[in-house]
């Protein structure tokens, strides 16, 4: 048996390698996605009126996760690129940084603020530059919850009840 640690090198595991890759295919197919919906707004629309695929999305957050095809596509590729990243990194020694480690962990963490981002587009419409230009005038899924929730309010602070 092979002590690795000691070695100071392991190869790229084989779930590390396929979770890698299936990241890459998922995002160069959002990616494709993303750009049909940010140049064709037909093609936007006729994603929204086939309906939710998969489990992910109901009807109700599925316009919004239109919306945000850009950003969920950009952190799939920063996902894969990540754990291929920490993948072939090779071990790190105790009190030694590992710059394929570093760079695999800031890859994983801005995945994760694209997936905010994402969020915040299908509930809020915000950050409106990572919107389609022609769906920035749509309501988030929380804004329109609120609107249904108390009719004929608008979407700014309402004074304390107690005036303060």
């Amino acid at each position: 048996m092979i002590d690795y640690h000691i070695q100071g090198r392991r190869a790229l595991d084989g779930g590390e390698a396929v979770a890698g890759t299936l990241f890459i295919v998922f995002a160069g197919a959002g990616g494709w996605i993303a750009r049909k919906v940010w140049l064709d707004p037909g093609y936007a629309k006729g994603m929204v009126d086939r309906g939710p695929v998969g489990r992910f999305y109901g009807r109700k957050t599925w316009r919004g996760g239109v919306r945000g095809t850009l950003p969920l596509a950009i952190g799939m590729g920063l996902a894969g690129i990540g754990l291929f990243a920490i993948g072939s990194a090779g071990n790190v020694r105790p009190g030694q940084a590992n710059a394929g480690v570093l760079a695999g962990a800031a890859c994983i963490l801005l995945f994760f603020v694209c997936l905010g981002c994402h969020v915040t587009i299908i509930w809020f419409n915000r950050p409106r530059w990572l919107v389609p230009p022609h769906m920035r005038q749509d309501t988030g899924n929380a804004v329109a919850w609120w609107h249904r929730k108390r009719p004929g309010e608008s979407a700014t602070v309402r004074p304390h009840r107690n005036g303060l």
